[in-house]
């Protein structure tokens, strides 16, 4: 798993990317999420919500707002990727998604550290 961000000045748009391989088959069938966790002392710029995805695989995940979203949760810093009816995503894989976050104002709140999440 690996994830980038496109810049860290603060009050700049941001696209975050996220890269990451499945170590079992997930289907919509099984009811199957990828969680990114973000470490809690990092401030993103999203409210808690749906967050419209893109890159090469954003079409894979769905939300209430429909294809191509993901969810966000403000207060446990995690993005959540229901994988989309009919979809099915393969083990030995690697899948890459992007989202758009504003960084913080504040230059002692890094939008983005060496180390930002946990896949579960």
């Amino acid at each position: 798993a690996a994830i980038k961000q496109s810049t860290p000045y603060p009050g700049c748009n941001n696209t975050i990317t996220a890269m990451f391989g499945a170590n079992l088959r997930l289907t919509q069938v099984g009811n199957a999420s990828v969680y990114i966790d973000f470490k809690d002392t990092l401030s993103i710029g999203l409210p808690t919500g749906d967050v419209m995805l893109g890159g090469a695989d954003a079409a894979k995940f769905s939300a209430d707002s429909g294809d191509s979203y993901g969810v966000w949760n403000s207060p446990m810093n995690r993005l959540t990727l229901k994988v989309k009816s009919g979809t099915t995503l393969d083990t030995c894989q690697n899948y890459t998604i992007t989202f758009m976050v504003i960084n913080p104002i504040n230059r002692t709140a890094a939008a983005m550290p060496t180390d930002p999440m946990l896949i579960q």
